[in-house]
């Protein structure tokens, strides 16, 4: 069976960022739009927020990736890589 021995830290720092960052867009724009349309004066800073969140969740998506992939690595260099089988 072929094994991952180790992952680019970056790339899955970038792969985590884009995921957290587009869940928390769709979350938003789902949750938020329709609020928007009734009365978002109830909530001061309503707007800046659906604007913020997702790019915050992206960044910190991106410093989770990295983190995950730093012990990843550490991890797969000392016990082994993860297995995994294909199928034809």
């Amino acid at each position: 069976m072929p094994v991952i021995k180790s992952v680019d830290v970056i790339q899955l720092g970038k792969i985590f960022s884009a995921a957290y960052g587009f869940a928390v867009f769709l979350l938003f724009a789902f949750l938020g739009i329709p609020s928007l349309l009734i009365d978002y004066s109830m909530v001061p800073g309503f707007f800046l927020i659906m604007l913020v969140m997702p790019v915050m969740f992206g960044v910190l998506g991106f410093i989770k990736g990295v983190f995950i992939g730093v012990i990843y690595n550490f991890v797969a260099s000392k016990i082994g890589g993860l297995r995994y089988e294909v199928s034809k």
